[in-house]
C-alpha cells in the first residue's frame, strides 16, 4: 500500500529516534492523517525481521479497527481478548489495556500504544512492568493530559509527523466552518480531576435555551448533513435527542451502556443516512471513522484541549463531494482552546492551562451569523458582515485603568431588540436566537410579553411548555393558569 509522503517521513523520524538511543517515542499527527496505516507499515517491517509486536488499544471497537487494517496488509494478527479465539503463533498481537493488565509475563520487542494520551495510568505501567520489551511507541493526535500529568513520565522523545495545515493543503482533511451561537455560563461549575464536574456541568448545559438551540442551529446551518452531537452525560444527551426529534429530525442516543449489538446497528443506520443526528457520551470521541460526516455539534464544554480537538477531528476527514465540516459550538470550546485545526507546537511537558485562561483575544465571533474567525480579517468569511471596531470611552477611576463602554438606554436596547427580530425574520431564525444574541450584547435578557414578539418568529413547543410549567410550580399557581397561558400561544399541555 502506497504511503503519503508525510507517513514515510514519520516512519523515518521514529526509526531515527529509536536509533539515537530513545527506547520510548511519542509520534504525533492529527486525526485523519493515517497514523494506523503508517504504524501498520512499521509493524509489517518489524515482524518481517522476526520481532514480536504488541498493539494496545482502550476499546473493543479499536481492536477490530486495528486487526482489519493489519490483516488487509496480509499480516497474521492475533487478538488478546477473553471472548475471542487466540493465535499465540502470530508475531503481531492486538489487545485492550483492560485485558492485558490481567495477563502474566510475556516478551515483545515493540509495544505500541494507540491513542497514547489515554494510556498514562496504573494499567499501562503495570503492562509495561509485566511485558519485557525493547521499545515503546505511542501514537496520538493530542499529546496532552489533564490534572498536571506529563507524557514525559513515559516517553523520552516526541516526533511531530505532520501539522494540520499540510493535510488541509493536500486535501486529506477539510477545514471546519465553526458557528458559536451560545455558550453556558460556567462560573458556578467546579473543577474535578482537571475538567468540569459533570453533574454541575449538566445542570448549566441543560437549560431550555441551550438545548432548544440545538435543533434550531442544526436546521439553520447544517440541515441534511449527517451529524454527531457530543453531550455532557446521558441525561443531557437524551434531552438533546428529544429536542431534535420534536423539531422533526431523526435522532438517536448511545452511551457506554448501549448494548454492543444495538450500538453496531445504530452506527450502521447512521452511515446509511437513516439518522440525522447521533447524540453520544464519550463513545465517538476516538476511533470513530466516517469520512462523510458533515457536522459536529459540540454541546459538551471541556477544559481539555485534547478532548475538544478529538471531538472536532471526527468530522475533518475528507470524502467525495465534501469541502468542509460544519461545527456548531454550543460549549464555548473554540473560544476556550482556539481553532481545532490550528498547527500546534506539542511538547512532552505541556504547561497546565489556568482555569480562567481563554483565547478570546485571538478569535472573533460574527455578530450576524455567529461564525468564528480571526479578527485580522476585515469581514466575516461566512456571511460577509464587516468587522467593525468597537468605540469605547476610556474612563479613569481610583485604582486600575479600565475600558468601559457607555451604558445603553432602555430605548436603545429596545431598538436593538427590534433590529435583531428583523434579522431573525429575514434569516428564518427563532426568538431564541434573538434572546441569546441580546444577552450576548447586553448581558441580560430583555423582558418582552408574549404578544409583543413578531408572529413570524417560530417557537419550540417543548421549551414554551417547560417555561410555563416551571413558572406555575414556582408561583404555586393552578393547572388552569398554565393551560390558559399555553392556549394563548396555540399550545396545550
Amino acid at each position: 500500500m502506497k504511503l503519503w509522503d508525510h507517513q514515510e517521513r514519520g516512519i523515518k523520524a521514529v526509526r531515527a529516534s529509536f536509533a539515537s538511543g530513545h527506547r520510548s517515542v511519542l509520534a504525533v499527527a492529527p486525526t485523519g492523517s493515517g497514523k494506523t496505516e503508517m504504524s501498520a507499515s512499521m509493524c509489517e517491517s518489524s515482524v518481517g525481521l522476526g520481532n514480536r509486536v504488541l498493539w494496545i488499544v482502550h476499546s473493543t471497537e479499536l481492536v477490530d479497527q486495528a486487526v482489519n487494517a493489519f490483516r488487509n496488509r496480509g499480516l497474521r494478527t492475533g487478538i488478546i481478548q477473553a471472548d475471542r479465539p487466540s493465535d499465540d503463533g502470530a508475531l503481531l498481537q492486538v489487545g485492550t489495556i483492560q485485558t492485558l493488565r490481567r495477563r502474566q509475563h510475556d516478551r515483545y520487542n515493540l509495544i505500541i500504544f494507540d491513542e497514547a494520551h489515554l494510556h498514562l495510568n496504573a494499567s499501562s505501567k503495570l503492562v509495561l512492568d509485566r511485558m519485557d520489551h525493547d521499545w515503546v511507541l505511542g501514537l496520538s493526535a493530542t499529546p496532552t493530559l489533564l490534572g498536571g500529568r506529563s507524557l514525559g513520565d513515559l516517553y523520552t522523545d516526541l516526533v511531530t509527523i505532520v501539522q494540520p495545515s499540510e493535510l488541509l493543503g493536500l486535501g486529506i482533511l477539510v477545514p471546519p466552518v465553526i458557528y458559536a451561537p451560545n455558550a453556558p455560563d460556567l462560573q458556578s461549575v467546579p473543577t474535578l480531576g482537571g475538567d468540569y464536574e459533570l453533574t454541575a456541568l449538566e445542570t448549566v448545559c441543560s437549560t431550555t435555551l441551550l438545548v432548544g438551540s440545538v435543533p434550531i442551529w442544526y436546521g439553520r446551518v447544517a440541515s441534511g448533513r449527517p451529524a454527531i452531537l457530543f453531550a455532557v452525560n446521558v441525561s443531557h444527551s437524551i434531552k438533546c435527542r428529544d429536542a431534535l426529534r420534536e423539531a422533526g429530525y431523526t435522532a438517536e442516543h448511545l452511551d457506554a451502556n448501549t448494548p454492543k449489538s444495538e450500538r453496531k446497528e445504530l452506527l450502521a443506520r447512521f452511515k446509511r443516512g437513516e439518522i440525522n443526528v447521533l447524540c453520544n457520551v464519550q463513545i465517538l470521541t476516538t476511533g470513530f471513522d466516517y469520512p462523510a460526516l458533515g457536522c459536529i455539534i459540540c454541546a459538551r464544554p471541556t477544559q481539555s484541549t485534547a478532548l475538544f480537538i478529538q471531538m472536532i477531528g471526527r468530522g475533518l476527514r475528507s470524502s467525495t463531494g465534501k469541502s468542509d465540516c460544519i461545527v456548531v459550538d454550543h460549549s464555548g470550546n473554540t473560544i476556550r482552546h482556539g481553532f481545532p485545526h490550528a498547527d500546534r507546537a506539542w511538547t512532552l511537558d505541556q504547561p497546565r492551562r489556568k482555569k480562567k485562561q481563554m483565547v478570546q483575544l485571538s478569535l472573533r465571533t460574527c455578530g450576524d451569523c455567529f461564525a468564528v474567525y480571526l479578527p485580522s480579517l476585515a469581514a466575516c468569511p461566512v456571511c460577509g458582515a464587516s468587522n467593525p471596531k468597537q468605540d469605547r470611552e476610556v474612563k479613569h477611576s481610583d485604582g486600575d485603568l479600565k475600558l468601559i463602554t457607555e451604558a445603553p438606554t432602555p430605548d436603545e436596547k429596545r431598538a436593538a431588540w427590534e433590529k435583531m427580530c428583523s434579522i431573525a425574520i429575514y434569516g428564518h431564525l427563532s426568538r431564541y436566537w434573538v434572546q441569546d444574541k441580546f444577552k450576548k450584547q447586553f448581558g441580560h435578557y430583555l423582558t418582552v410579553k408574549w404578544d409583543e414578539w413578531p408572529a413570524e418568529l417560530p417557537i419550540i413547543p417543548s421549551i414554551e411548555r417547560s417555561k410555563v410549567v416551571r413558572a406555575m410550580h414556582s408561583r404555586g399557581l393552578p393547572m388552569s393558569w398554565a393551560q390558559d397561558k399555553l392556549r394563548k400561544m396555540g399550545l396545550s399541555l
